[in-house]
């Protein structure tokens, strides 16, 4: 494999056609020459008269100009052979690049991707491969075509006389020089440029991640200051970059033009001494026009070759990370057994010195602590990482000898956090079978018990979902959806207590996440009423004044009452009055994003005054209040409202209780 395929990380076929479009460009400017020969010998012909006193054959001029057609055509023919070998070409090898990139991508271990950022490996898929594709099509080909050109037009013209010959590339190495001198100055400058561009994309991939955050909380301004100067730099870096590159390419294209009066000049001494005839001192001045085009394409080519090894150090990086290869074999038994296995993500061991064996056929389960590693050994068994330490077998086989997408055959894996793509449901279920039929999804579908539920929604199977939802206030619109006859909500928070006595001001600075914040008897009585059929008038509670209003709802007994608060727990006279008690356990910085979208977009209040009642009493009440109340649920529901598994069994419970009503 040559220097200059590994360099552009070009495929066999890749580089095979770049030579074939360097040929091409070859063939492209030799075919330019042509119309400039016939011009010359028209120009020879017709000065006849005046240089030799003989007179002009028009037969001659119309065969040139005959001649000059035939030449348009070749280089009409030339140039469209050009334009096949070399952008359509590039364009194949780019998209082949990009699905090799895609393919090692797939086999790489997840430490390579804790340590890369989704921008980052955006820009190796696209920004990276759109330079090589320029490179490759209007930049690399052409240079090394021009140069070719170049050096033989010199040769020829050396033939003529080499005095002018001299004189037209006299300028041509103190040009190159110049460019030459200035490529660490350049080199520097295109290293910070990319890494102003990861930096802007870094940030705004947070921005368009966080855009749902951010209209919710109306944030903007010096809020996203960051952003703003991430763009900023790249504004000014790149105003760098094209200052220092016009500055030299400026400088190099002046010298190299000077070329020209350098000739002119010389061709008029010889002139003037009958060393040379007015005849070859025209076509020396009309080849300086034509010879200085192709070498000053070199010279802005070059800048762009220079950042070569800039744009392909992230991409060398990437394609030269090793792979999780293996064999595709297969195993007798799936017989699972770890000997001595020790993981770490970084530093710090996460897994150290364990050995177990999972027999086939049986029910496992890694039970302890958040962070103790039970999801680190799922995934060590699947392979999404190879251990520091010590193997795993599955059949007797050690996994490191088997190809990941061989092994994942034989494994079925449930993710704790699960994404809905914003498509079908159908299409959702489908994800893990891309052949599967209608009826092969709606199975599934049953196997899980999820079917009953989705062909509840509005459009059944084809209901478009979003992104991810969870929490209570999901769950339990859920359920109204499906008892929307025979259900009434009785909120916790319409009970906090009246404070008239208290300024705004005070009002703010109340504890309102403890249960004395509540009148919870009252709510309690309030329930009571609804189980005995009589219909009662719920309290309203105004946020954005946090104080009770004076206005109250009408709420008339139902066949399902809904209690919803985070504090419906703690009280066991309130506890005692539910049939199903259901707690949804979400991550606490999952409630601290929905808390802050609720009370910024409904309660109408600040960002600051949110983060700092979740910081000074949210949380702590919750970790002394909320969290134990856990103990006293029938059913703990992961991720809300998501949980359709808990979802189609929380309905089902509830029509069972409907019925035997």
């Amino acid at each position: 494999m040559s220097r200059l395929q590994k360099a552009l990380f070009l495929s066999d076929k890749g580089y095979a056609d770049l030579k074939k479009a360097i040929f091409a460009c070859t063939l492209t400017n030799l075919a330019m020459l042509l119309p400039f020969c016939v011009t010359v010998m028209i120009f020879s012909e017709i000065l006849t008269p005046f240089v030799s006193g003989g007179s002009i054959q028009w037969n001659h001029i119309w065969m040139l100009w005959g001649a000059g057609i035939v030449s348009a055509i070749l280089v009409f023919l030339a140039a469209k052979n050009d334009y096949r070998k070399t952008y359509i070409a590039s364009y194949k090898e780019s998209n082949t690049t990009r699905l090799r990139i895609a393919e090692h991508l797939r086999k790489l271990p997840m430490n390579f991707f804790n340590t890369k950022d989704l921008s980052e490996l955006t820009t190796n898929m696209m920004a990276d491969c759109s330079s090589m594709e320029s490179l490759l099509s209007s930049t690399i080909p052409p240079l090394i075509a021009n140069g070719i050109t170049v050096t033989l037009t010199c040769i020829l013209l050396a033939f003529f006389d080499w005095r002018l010959a001299l004189c037209v590339f006299i300028t041509v190495p103190i040009a190159f020089l110049i460019i030459w001198l200035s490529r660490n100055h350049q080199k520097k400058l295109f290293e910070k440029q990319v890494d102003a561009k990861l930096a802007a994309s870094d940030q705004v991939q947070e921005y368009l991640e966080g855009m749902k955050i951010i209209k919710s909380c109306g944030l903007s301004g010096s809020h996203f200051s960051a952003l703003d100067k991430a763009l900023l730099a790249m504004k000014k870096i790149a105003i760098k970059v094209e200052m220092a590159v016009g500055v030299f390419m400026s400088s190099a294209s002046m010298i190299l033009q000077a070329g020209v009066g350098i000739t002119i000049f010389v061709g008029a001494i010889l002139l003037t001494n009958g060393q040379i005839e007015l005849l070859p001192l025209l076509m020396f001045l009309l080849m300086v026009t034509r010879i200085y085009g192709p070498i000053l394409s070199i010279l802005a080519n070059l800048s762009s070759l220079l950042n070569l090894n800039v744009v392909t150090s992230r991409m060398r990086t990437l394609l030269t990370t090793p792979a999780m290869d293996g064999d595709g074999k297969t195993v007798p038994n799936c017989d699972i057994e770890l000997s001595h296995v020790t993981f770490a993500y970084n530093q710090e061991d996460v897994i150290k010195d364990v050995s177990c064996k999972i027999p086939q056929g049986s029910v496992t389960a890694l039970v302890g602590p958040s962070g103790s590693g039970k999801s680190t050994i799922s995934k060590l068994i699947a392979r999404f990482w190879d251990v520091q330490k010590g193997k795993i077998t599955v059949g007797g086989k050690d996994i490191k000898s088997m190809e990941p997408e061989s092994l994942m055959s034989y494994m079925s894996f449930v993710f704790q956090d699960v994404t809905l793509f914003n498509d079908t449901v159908m299409n959702n279920i489908r994800l893990g079978n891309p052949n599967a039929t209608d009826d092969q999804v709606i199975a599934a579908a049953k196997a899980a018990y999820c079917d009953e539920f989705v062909r509840e929604m509005p459009d059944g199977y084809q209901t478009v979902l979003g992104e991810n939802g969870s929490g209570k206030t999901t769950l339990m619109n859920n359920l109204i959806a499906k008892f929307s006859d025979v259900v009434t909500i009785l909120s916790h928070d319409n009970y906090y207590k009246r404070h008239d006595e208290l300024t705004y001001e005070q009002r703010c600075q109340l504890n309102y996440d403890e249960p004395d914040a509540l009148e919870t008897d009252l709510m309690a009585r309030h329930l009571d009423q609804l189980r005995q059929g009589q219909a009662i008038d719920c309290p309203v509670y105004d946020f954005t004044l946090h104080n009770r209003s004076n206005e109250t709802v009408h709420i008339v007994p139902k066949k399902v009452i809904i209690v919803e608060g985070i504090l419906i727990f703690e009280d066991e006279a309130l506890r005692n009055l539910m049939d199903i008690r259901i707690f949804v356990d979400t991550d606490a910085d999952v409630r601290l994003c929905r808390r802050i979208k609720r009370d910024v977009n409904k309660r109408g209040r600040t960002l600051e005054s949110v983060l700092s009642q979740y910081l000074e009493t949210v949380k702590p009440m919750h970790e002394k209040y909320v969290e134990p109340s856990k103990k006293y649920a029938d059913l703990v529901v992961p991720e809300g409202g998501k949980n359709l598994v808990a979802l189609d069994m929380i309905m089902g419970r509830i029509q069972r209780h409907l019925e035997e009503a």
